[in-house]
């Protein structure tokens, strides 16, 4: 058998039992000095040999085309992998497994067709969620199942975004200029977009459509356009991503709610030309700077996607220290923080003492706690007053320093809507 044939073939778990059934034929004809058992055993011995030989050679990898629909937290998973001559659909085993953040609403199903294999899964996200899906896992099987070999599949991982729908409201909302001069600032594209700025000299990469005509004709050199453009603001999403006394397993359930709600608001704003910024909080400070437009978004979306709950709480001082760096002060900031530990209180203390006015976004632990561990019936009303209380008692805390929405529903927004569009304004003038 070729190398090239021979590459990751295995024999499955059947064809070890082919062969224990043989090794029990061959002793039984023995020790029986029966030559009838033998006889048997050779059809299984040779049985995964002939699996092997009837593998295919190597072939091109497999093609894949995929897309996921559904509204709210429903998650519907189609797609198609093209199967090239010499592999036939239905010797290929596809498998999709379910990402832990998800729930399994129906077995994957595969669908065998003329020259490709059909799949579909559906999913339902309990909670908010923004994850990478990896390509499926494609095996050739022989006829009988005793044989196999992983197949190569090309095609670009699948990203599941499910947030709020309340997002899509906050397009209108009109935040506090955060540059040095109020007013029209210069824009860094050339275009016919926004009012005539002014004529300068031209330089190699700028585009010839930009090109000011009359001024190179009456200058002899050639002269560009700019434009200006009017920002409304810039907004910073800052994650509060360091373990807490809740427990490893709610900081993460916590911090994926986090980080799907956080590319949801980042896509409203970068609707409305604002520039977004990011900055993940764990052991040390990670942020992207502020930017705009879909290649910003795709920064944003994949930065999110890698982001994780830290292994070690570091000071809270240091993350406003090290947003210094990269974030220029006056930038508005919104803070996504569970509020579960007083080192959170005292990050929003060290953000608004060097110049980022702060709104928080607090989604609450008390759903993910009562899940986890939920009381029984005679005292679920007493426990259930007394996490609550506590809860109250740290938003208030909080509140001494930063206005804080207190996210119970995870799949509504309209609290912090509304603050944003009424509160915020209220604030700003009194």
């Amino acid at each position: 058998m070729n190398a090239s044939r021979s590459a990751g073939l295995r024999l499955t778990a059947r064809s070890w039992v082919c062969y224990a059934g043989a090794a029990t034929l061959i002793a039984a004809g023995v020790a029986a000095r029966d030559p009838v058992p033998l006889f048997g055993a050779v059809p299984l011995l040779l049985a995964p040999i002939a699996a092997l030989l009837a593998a295919p050679a190597g072939s091109e990898p497999l093609r894949i085309s995929w897309r996921d629909s559904g509204e709210a937290g429903a998650v519907t998973i189609e797609g198609t992998i093209a199967v090239p001559p010499g592999l036939h659909p239905r010797e290929l085993e596809v498998s999709l497994p379910c990402p832990p953040e998800l729930r399994e609403l129906a077995p994957f199903r595969c669908t065998p067709e003329s020259g490709s294999m059909g799949f579909r899964a559906e999913w339902m996200a309990p909670a908010p969620a923004l994850l990478s899906i990896e390509l499926p896992r494609v095996e050739w099987r022989d006829a009988v199942g005793l044989a196999g070999r992983p197949l190569g599949v090309e095609g670009s991982p699948l990203t599941i975004e499910r947030y709020p729908p309340e997002v899509g409201r906050l397009g209108g909302l009109r935040l506090q200029r955060t540059i040095a001069l109020p007013g029209e600032s210069r824009s860094r594209t050339l275009g016919e977009a926004g009012e005539f700025y002014g004529v300068r000299a031209a330089r190699a990469e700028d585009p010839w459509r930009g090109t000011n005509w009359r001024a190179w004709a009456r200058t002899g050199a050639r002269y560009v356009n700019e434009f200006s453009l009017e920002r409304t603001g810039d907004v910073l999403l800052y994650l509060d991503a360091r373990p807490s006394s809740l427990g490893r397993q709610i900081d993460r359930e916590l911090f994926g709610v986090s980080r799907a709600t956080a590319i949801g608001i980042a896509d409203a704003f970068l609707r409305e030309k604002m520039r977004v910024g990011l900055a993940v909080f764990g052991e040390f400070v990670q942020t992207v700077p502020l930017g705009a437009g879909r290649s910003h978004r795709s920064r944003l979306r994949d930065a999110l996607i890698a982001a994780r709950v830290a292994d070690t709480a570091a000071p809270a001082e240091r993350g406003a220290v090290g947003l210094r760096r990269t974030i220029t002060p006056g930038t508005t900031t919104i803070l996504v923080s569970p509020l579960a530990d007083e080192s959170a209180s005292q990050l929003i203390v060290h953000l608004r003492r060097r110049g980022y006015p702060t709104i928080v976004l607090s989604p609450s632990p008390i759903p993910a706690q009562l899940a986890i561990a939920p009381p029984l019936s005679e005292d679920r009303a007493v426990v259930t007053r007394i996490v609550r209380l506590y809860r109250r008692q740290q938003v208030a805390r909080a509140w001494s320093e930063a206005p804080v929405i207190d996210w119970n529903e995870y799949w509504s927004l309209a609290g912090f809507t509304a603050f944003l569009h009424h509160g915020m304004y209220a604030r700003r003038h009194t």
